[in-house]
């Protein structure tokens, strides 16, 4: 079972434990069915929140994320919550990500999307320009500038 975790930059909210008690519900009960059940949940642990905490704090990313991954530990263990059987941390599967990513891509299965945050400008009523991203600019609804799609490039 897997499950996207925590983006690990600040404190856990209640959503977090939400999530957090949810699944492992979801986990006990299967393996009380009888289930053998090996559980994912990964750390986001790259983010641009990540990166401005940190400079903000005068720290490296690492050192953000390590205290706050300690901080989630202990939040979810007071409320008695299972670590799941794997928690993999991003940034240590970046080029699996990114391989990954580029395959579904030449398979039609995803394509490259601009994040709304990078282009400020666009109307939220401009939803549909998302699909036509090479056409963006032509719709009366949309920015008069055609904006390319990002390439996706291993590090």
């Amino acid at each position: 079972m897997y499950v996207c975790g925590v983006t690990v930059y600040d404190y856990c909210h209640l959503g977090h434990a939400r999530s957090a008690l949810v699944f492992d519900m979801i986990r006990r009960y299967l393996e009380y069915s009888g289930y053998t059940v090996k559980f994912v949940k990964n750390f986001t642990d790259v983010d641009d929140k990540i990166i401005k905490r940190a400079n903000e704090q005068g720290v490296s990313c690492e050192e953000i994320t390590f205290k706050y991954i300690q901080a989630y530990y202990e939040d979810m263990g007071k409320l008695g919550i299972r670590q799941a059987s794997i928690e993999p941390k991003a940034t240590d599967h970046m080029t699996d990500i990114i391989h990954l990513t580029e395959r579904l891509v030449k398979k039609g299965r995803r394509r490259a999307a601009i994040p709304r945050r990078a282009v400020p400008h666009l109307p939220q009523n401009c939803a549909s320009c998302a699909d036509r991203l090479p056409q963006l600019g032509q719709d009366s609804n949309c920015p008069e500038t055609a904006i390319a799609a990002p390439t996706i490039r291993a590090p």
